[in-house]
């Protein structure tokens, strides 16, 4: 099918606030989401393509499960147009159940699962979805309006269904209420159709991108009765490659935090599909965590082979209190991403240090000669925060910083000397 060709007057202003290397004009394939699902699964079949559960899983065989939950949902007779509702929180199942769907032309509708049993029955009864695939701790949420819509059959899932978990811990874990899970009286269990042996056998669907639905994405619930948004696969497959396209600096794969619903549109696009588009992984959490520490606790627990690739800086500094981290925790952090980098890149990352950032080193030492003069130039409130903030260090865990930063004097630091560590500390991962 041809790309679409559309242009914009380059006299526009926005143009200018453009980052170099970001298209002015670009043009997008009409490709099905399927099809465009399994050229990226090809293209990256070694990648990993998802961390869930402290399980990773790659492309390849997410492309499997994929394929064999798709066999399996039209021999239960899905066809193009058919509805399929996904109640769901972020996890492999999600994405496996998304593209099996809209791969044999049907209309994936995401439902939310903080909606309330009523609330959830006012979408299906407008989007009318033939089966639900759903997480059996959430079926909750449907048992008390089952008698109020049918659905001709329900795929239900364990959460853990995927991860690497001995069955035998697993179980326990069940048992003792760690693993939520919940009983869906005459379901069909995931794992029977999505580890299926034998040939796939995916029927040929002729899908217009342009003009064929591929989801129903609830919208409007704040000033009304959520009413469902069409998304075409054209749709699906542009908002991707517009999010990849305005990135031109980064550097695939690379390791994507994944904390967004993947129900909801901003979630469905930036957490699923860009990485897809990428070739990158998602850490994906299934809930939003209860803090920040919980998020850098993960982060550091996957561990990228070249150091996490978030940009820990004055944010994370900010935060120290509200996640009640203290300046040792953060010491950690910085050590980690240190030793996380391989030979190669920590000598790039020293010359670069170095050899090209001696206007910065200048200015560092020039804040450590006069420090209260830098602690006259910023604000009040900078002030307050950097005293009260300031009581927490422990400066035996900056030691590290000596072999980096030999000007700085560890053992006699004033307050602001204190000041210029933290200046140090976001320098350090800025650059890395």
């Amino acid at each position: 099918m041809n790309v679409l060709k559309w242009y914009v007057s380059e006299d526009k202003p926005w143009f200018k606030h453009y980052q170099e290397g970001v298209p002015k004009h670009p043009e997008f394939p009409a490709i099905s989401l399927g099809d465009w699902f399994d050229k990226k699964t090809e293209e990256n079949s070694k990648n990993k393509a998802i961390w869930f559960s402290k399980t990773f899983m790659t492309y390849r065989v997410l492309r499997k499960y994929t394929d064999s939950l798709a066999t399996s949902l039209s021999r239960q007779g899905i066809k193009k147009s058919d509805v399929i509702a996904i109640l769901l929180p972020n996890s492999f199942q999600f994405t496996i159940a998304y593209f099996a769907t809209v791969k044999l032309g049907g209309i994936v509708v995401p439902i939310n699962p903080t909606y309330k049993p009523l609330e959830i029955l006012n979408v299906l009864k407008q989007v009318k979805p033939k089966a639900l695939i759903c997480m059996d701790a959430m079926y909750g949420l449907i048992k008390p309006i089952q008698d109020k819509y049918k659905f001709e059959f329900i795929i239900s899932t364990c959460i853990v269904d995927l991860a690497a978990i001995p069955p035998a811990i697993k179980e326990q874990l069940i048992t003792d209420g760690t693993i939520p899970t919940g009983d869906v009286p005459d379901s069909i269990n995931f794992l029977d159709v999505c580890q299926k042996r034998g040939e796939v056998d995916i029927p040929d669907v002729e899908i217009d991108p342009i003009n064929d639905t591929a989801v129903y994405l609830m919208t409007g619930g704040t000033t009304g009765v959520p009413k469902p948004a069409v998304i075409t696969h054209f749709n699906c497959v542009t908002n991707a490659k517009q999010n990849v396209m305005w990135m031109p600096d980064a550097t695939h794969p690379m390791a994507c935090v994944g904390i967004l619903p993947m129900f909801h549109a901003f979630g469905m696009t930036i957490v699923q599909n860009v990485v897809i588009e990428g070739g990158d992984y998602n850490i994906l959490f299934p809930r939003p965590p209860q803090s920040l520490k919980d998020v850098i606790d993960t982060i550091l627990e996957v561990g990228p082979e070249k150091g996490v690739e978030e940009n820990l800086t004055e944010k994370i500094l900010g935060a120290l209190e509200a996640v009640e981290y203290s300046i040792g925790d953060l010491s950690n952090v910085l050590k980690s991403r240190w030793t996380n980098l391989d030979e190669d890149t920590r000598k790039e990352f020293e010359k670069r240090w170095y050899e090209e950032c001696n206007d910065t080193r200048e200015q560092l030492l020039n804040i450590y000669k006069d420090p209260d003069a830098f602690l006259k130039s910023m604000s009040e409130q900078e002030q307050k925060h950097i005293n009260e903030i300031s009581e927490t260090v422990d400066l035996s865990e900056l030691k590290q910083y000596e072999t980096l930063f030999p000007w700085i004097d560890i053992e006699n630091l004033t307050l602001g000397d204190k000041v210029l560590i933290y200046k140090v500390a976001s320098a350090v991962i800025f650059l890395m």
